[in-house]
């Protein structure tokens, strides 16, 4: 029960730093995972579309 107005918390069962060490570990994973997905993508596009592309070019 409340009866003074104060504001009843949950106390914290993992540390700031543990939470900050997981978020981070986190973004990495997914930056890393961003950005092969992009490296391959383009060298994929690359191998597909390399010749037409310069041909579409080459004749500007």
């Amino acid at each position: 029960m409340n009866v003074g107005g104060a504001k009843v918390t949950k106390a914290a069962t993992r540390g700031q730093k543990q939470i900050y060490e997981e978020n981070k570990a986190v973004i990495l994973h997914y930056s890393l995972a961003a950005l092969l997905s992009t490296v391959f993508y383009v060298i994929i596009s690359s191998f597909l579309f390399l010749r037409t592309t310069w041909e579409w070019v080459s004749n500007v």
